[in-house]
Order: C-alpha cells, then structure tokens, then sequence
C-alpha cells in the first residue's frame, strides 16, 4: 500500500501543478480604460474588424459580420446587464486574421458617435466582458459603470481603448464570446472592434487633429512670411 502512494503522489502532484497553471493563464483580467486626450486613435480596420458597431464597419473575410448597435428614435439603450448584446467568434478565426498575424492578444478600441460632449452626453457603459464560452471561463471584464467620452465624432478612430484580452493557450475551436451593455447613447452607431497588440493599425490624425495640424503650419507659413529680409 505505501508503495502505490509513492508512485502515485508525483503523478497527483503534477497533475495538480497543470491544474493551478491552467487557471493562472486564464484568470479573468479587469480591462484598464485609455480614455485620454493621449489616447492613440487607432483606425477601424478589415484587419482590427468590429465586434459591435454598424454597416459601415469594415470585416474580415470569413469573419462574421458584428452585432449592430444602431440606436435613434428615442433608443439610447444598447443592451442591458439582464441581457446584453452578445458576439461570437472562434479563438482560431481572431488568431487567423491579418493573415494569420494577429496573435493572442488585443485591445478592444471603442469609436465613439455622440452628439456633444461632457457633460452629459458620454456614453455609460454597464458591461463590457469577454468569456471563452466553451469552457465558460470569464476571461476579462470592464469595472462598471465606466463613463467614456469622445474626441472626435463617429470618425472610424479609437476614442477609448479597453487593454487587455489574451486568449494564448485556448482551442483554435473555443467560443469568444463578448457581452455589452451601455446607455446615454445620443447620435448614431458606435462602434467596438478588436486592435491587435502585436500589429496594431496605423495611428492615422482624426479631423480635430489633423485640422489643428494644419492650423499650425499655415501660421508658420505665414509667420516666415512676415519675416524681414536679410540686409
């Protein structure tokens, strides 16, 4: 009898041990929120595809098509905590996209269409998660509720970013699913895709910046302009 336990003990033990790393790898991470004047404004790509937003969002081929968050006509409810919008993707179909360069890691880039700004017109978000399905493991949450305001306006650009969800050491098979809830909606669709940490899209100026960009050049225009000539 002592002799089943010494062989059998390492063998429990080791067992264990890939038990204790399996949840640690895949313990649920509470999402930060980049909602600043800093922010980098990440541009919606076929590539980053969305996961909720509307018709004008760009997909992947053989990635399915987002669950719309259109509102208007005294909607400004987008789900609920009792029932939130839901998405659906396989970990394979998320690695596979960027021809197959994505990686395990991502941001969820939020595009924001309000009309107005703070106070009183962000967008209050009541849930945000992401949930291997499959095996019904929690693999990420927002702290809620979470307010997020704009920068510019419905432009195809991150005004907020959700950092991070990794999905490294899942089944190509495996079930993501994302869950979302949010109210104080006033303007339009807006829009969640996915941003890839490894290649993540171009970091293209939207409209408030590239026209203050441009502002500044014109006036170094003109201030080499008025310069006096040299004698």
């Amino acid at each position: 009898m002592m002799e089943f336990r010494l062989i059998q003990t390492p063998k429990l033990l080791c067992f264990g041990i890939m038990i204790a790393m399996a949840s640690i790898g895949h313990a649920d991470t509470i999402l930060s929120v980049d909602n600043s004047a800093s922010t980098p404004h990440y541009q919606q790509t076929k590539d980053d595809p969305c996961i909720f937003g509307g018709s004008d969002c760009k997909g992947a081929v053989g990635f399915p098509t987002q669950t719309s968050t259109a509102v208007g006509g005294g909607v400004s409810t987008v789900g609920s905590v009792a029932s939130p919008l839901l998405f659906d993707v396989t970990a394979g179909a998320i690695r596979g996209l960027a021809n197959n360069t994505f990686g395990n890691a991502f941001m969820i880039g939020v595009d924001i269409n309000q009309a107005g700004n703070p106070p009183g017109s962000n967008l209050n978000m009541l849930m945000f998660e992401v949930w291997d399905n499959t095996t019904n493991t929690e693999l990420a949450h927002l702290t809620v509720p979470t307010q997020l305001s704009l920068f510019a306006n419905g432009t195809g650009f991150t005004d907020a970013l959700f950092q991070s969800v990794s999905i490294a050491g899942l089944s190509a098979s495996d079930i993501i699913r994302f869950k979302l809830a949010y109210d104080n909606a006033s303007d339009g669709t807006d829009s969640f895709f996915l941003v890839s940490t490894a290649v993540p899209p171009p970091q293209v100026p939207e409209p408030l910046t590239m026209g203050l960009t441009g502002a500044g050049l014109v006036g170094i225009y003109f201030l080499r302009g008025r310069r006096p000539s040299s004698l």
